[in-house]
């Protein structure tokens, strides 16, 4: 995984359930330029893990 940098354009995925008993948000990380995942959120207080970790 190459670490992201502020030079290399990026999308970022995000989406959010509130609805549920335990609120669920999700964040991905994506190189616009190679379409590889660079990092990925799993957790509404925003703890960040890199591509590949188990969350």
């Amino acid at each position: 995984m190459t670490p992201p940098s502020e030079a290399t354009p990026f999308w970022l995925v995000t989406y959010q359930d509130s609805g549920a008993q335990d609120p669920l948000a999700l964040s991905v990380r994506v190189n616009a330029v190679t379409g590889e995942i660079q990092s990925v959120v799993e957790d509404i207080e925003g703890n960040e893990s890199p591509c590949g970790e188990d969350v």
